[in-house]
């Protein structure tokens, strides 16, 4: 029993160890690396009772937080001060800071201003909301701290400080619940930390280096506590210990079990899917430049636009993108990448990009005169319709939603089965691809694409993505809906898989967090991710 027991407290220490989430919240996308190092010791009652169960963590990994630290005492041309008018601000990862009591910050001090009497600064902690109504709510708890100079090496008014420093927090006495993170910096405070400007060109080092090991932590919130919150890309730098406290041993080990069935699922589907090859048809969402516009990979996509890397976000390369995430995890393998900047489903003026032209061109060129040679997918994900929504004006819906809405006592199949033997037939007489002609709406070119798909790729398993909410004002509740009952609908017509975003991870509550622009429409790292373990949830569910 003895043995038993010392072998049971020597695993849940190896766990705390290797514990990759930084909180047990589902929205906490990627982990610091050194978490729960310092599990609280117990007794053999206290383990075996229903007693609390405290671990200590930290938020970033201990070799990163040394090279940021040198970075900063010895790079200072990267950094810059922070603005007083665009105060308090926040980091973007802000569901990682929560559900915590912390224990210490470490700050990037770039200046000072005057002290005290007692040679003290101050610098000021707010605890906010962490949902993007919250972030826009006034602080819900204020923490002046005071940091006194001569313990840190500081001086008053000093221009050009550059000294990282960690600030014991334990007496503040800060608790942050599930839905709380923290803001930071008042206009009146006297130390000013630092942040690392995002440069057209992404060439500070610094920079580069957080968003290969550690994205989630670049991207700030602008202006917290007021309605004129807005996101910037670049980044702040804190670091953070903090205790979590689980209820009971039965809550912490649920946590440790959460990943150990991920990671599972990750195993199945390399079971089925190792060296499956992969093909997509999508949008900006789903492009990588020299991957989604690779001629060489199938002749008609080299006129692609891409949005990723390009603009400002932490998705660096193209491993950290969804469909990158999962090929890296599973084995897969990439077909082509048929992604368009912009592209629509029913495609722009003259159909130009559209969904239905493009769904036949998802196999790799083998460069062969014979299209025997060519490489088809195995797998197919179709996650377009986005830029449909927020050009309607320009992209005519049809009678799908009303015909589906209607109660006749027929199934949803039926249904679309007598509204498409009318767009087959009048695809078929049109001959060529012709928008207006071939087809007429978005669910006409939806449903011919996936038809003619099907026929091309015969062998392949398709899975269309569901849209969720943004912050565009044309993407409201009700064409939302819209969108999403037909192509849910048609999905389960033409019988293929369907990755629900509005069942997953990133929802109207935490797109902010999740996102790189204002739209809160494209994914950080961060975001996907979250997308990654939704297709990861979806895939698994169907085998």
């Amino acid at each position: 029993m003895k043995k038993t027991f010392y072998t049971f407290i020597s695993l849940l220490l190896l766990f705390s160890i290797l514990l990759v989430s930084c909180s047990p919240k589902a929205e906490v996308p990627e982990a610091p690396h050194d978490v729960g190092s310092e599990a609280i010791e117990s007794t053999a009652e206290e383990t075996l009772s229903d007693d609390p169960v405290t671990v200590k963590e930290t938020y970033l990994p201990t070799d990163l937080s040394a090279k940021i630290k040198e970075a900063f005492e010895k790079k200072q041309s990267t950094f810059n001060d922070y603005g007083a008018s665009s105060a308090p601000y926040a980091m973007g990862d802000v569901f990682t800071v929560s559900d915590c009591r912390l224990l210490s910050i470490s700050i990037p001090v770039y200046k000072t201003g005057a002290s005290d009497s007692d040679g003290n600064f101050t610098f000021t902690l707010y605890v906010v909301g962490n949902s993007y109504d919250g972030l826009r709510q006034a602080a819900k708890k204020t923490y002046p701290l005071k940091v006194n100079g001569a313990e840190h090496g500081l001086s008053a008014n000093q221009a050009s400080a550059f000294r990282w420093i960690t600030v014991d927090l334990s007496d503040y006495n800060i608790v942050l619940g599930k839905d709380e993170t923290l803001a930071y910096f008042s206009a009146e405070d006297t130390l000013i930390p630092a942040f690392i400007s995002q440069d057209a060109q992404n060439t500070h080092a610094v920079l580069n280096l957080l968003k290969e090991e550690f994205p989630q932590i670049t991207g700030f919130f602008n202006k917290v506590g007021t309605t004129a919150l807005t996101p910037a890309v670049s980044t702040l730098l804190f670091d953070f210990q903090w205790e979590r406290t689980y209820e009971n041993q039965s809550a912490y080990q649920a946590v440790l079990d959460e990943k150990t069935h991920y990671e599972a699922m990750i195993k199945a589907l390399e079971k089925e899917y190792g060296g499956a090859y992969l093909s997509i048809l999508g949008d900006s969402i789903s492009t990588f430049g020299g991957v989604s516009n690779d001629g060489t990979q199938n002749k008609t996509i080299s006129g692609n636009a891409v949005w990723y890397p390009e603009g400002n976000t932490n998705v660096m390369n193209a491993s950290k993108t969804y469909w990158g995430r999962l090929m890296e995890s599973t084995g897969m393998r990439l077909c082509v990448n048929n992604s368009w900047s912009g592209s629509r489903v029913y495609g722009a003026a003259g159909g130009s990009g559209n969904m239905l032209s493009r769904a036949t061109q998802l196999h790799k060129d083998n460069g062969t005169a014979s299209a025997g040679d060519d490489t088809d997918p195995n797998l197919i994900f179709v996650y377009m319709g986005i830029n449909d929504l927020h050009n309607d004006n320009a992209v005519p819906f049809g009678d799908l939603y009303e015909i589906l809405s209607k109660k006749d006592g027929r199934s949803d199949k039926e249904k679309i089965d007598a509204w498409f033997i009318g767009v087959l037939a009048q695809a078929q007489q049109s001959g060529a691809v012709k928008q207006g002609e071939t087809y007429r709406t978005f669910e006409q070119a939806y449903a011919l694409s996936l038809h003619a798909m099907k026929e091309k790729y015969s062998d392949a398993r398709i899975y269309c993505f569901t849209y969720v909410k943004n912050m565009d004002p044309r993407c409201t509740d009700e064409k939302l809906d819209r969108y999403n009952t037909c192509v849910k609908a048609l999905a389960d017509y033409f019988e293929v898989g369907l990755v629900d975003q509005s069942q997953g991870h990133i929802n109207e509550s935490n797109f902010h967090s999740y996102s790189n622009d204002t739209q809160y429409l494209h994914p950080n790292a961060m975001g996907h991710e979250r997308i990654t373990r939704l297709i990861v949830e979806t895939l698994y569910r169907d085998l």
